[in-house]
């Protein structure tokens, strides 16, 4: 009798286990790092933002203004992927690439106001969820702060 050559099929079981066993582990922990990393990518683009705004302000005079349809406004907002096309044509020169949505596919939001308070602007994003919890001033505390999985940053 020859001695076969292979795997039994025990030993073919115990592998295909052993491998399912540690995709387990495995994939809980990379989507993890993964939602990390959303994060810190939605962070960083909501200070390079504020910041290209804040640099449009310096050239201009004022913070750009999604009134600038017509002409220069009070207050202004943009909350969708249209209104933060207008915004990102505005502040073009200061980014090196488009930023108009977050990590989990939200436009990110902008809100600028002179009269209503002392604070100048807000700009934020939705998190992961995609709702906006804190698209309220009466929230924004501090300069850069989360509320639920929300992230904003006040500037000027």
């Amino acid at each position: 009798m020859k001695n076969a050559q292979g795997f039994t099929l025990i030993e073919l079981i115990v592998v295909v286990s052993v491998i399912a066993i540690l995709a387990g582990i495995v994939v809980p922990v990379v989507g993890s790092v993964l939602d990390e990393a959303r994060n810190a990518r939605m962070v960083s683009e909501v200070k390079t933002l504020a910041l290209a705004c804040i640099q449009y302000e310096k050239d201009n005079g004022y913070l750009p203004y999604r009134g600038l349809y017509g002409g220069r406004t009070t207050y202004a907002y943009a909350y969708n992927v249209y209104s933060m096309n207008r915004l990102n044509n505005l502040i073009s020169k200061y980014l090196s690439r488009r930023i108009i949505r977050d990590p989990f596919g939200t436009a990110y939001r902008y809100w600028q106001y002179d009269r209503m308070s002392n604070m100048r602007a807000v700009m934020m994003s939705c998190g992961k969820n995609r709702r906006a919890q804190c698209w309220s001033s009466r929230l924004w505390n501090n300069r850069g702060d989360n509320i639920g999985d929300d992230y904003y940053m006040v500037f000027k």
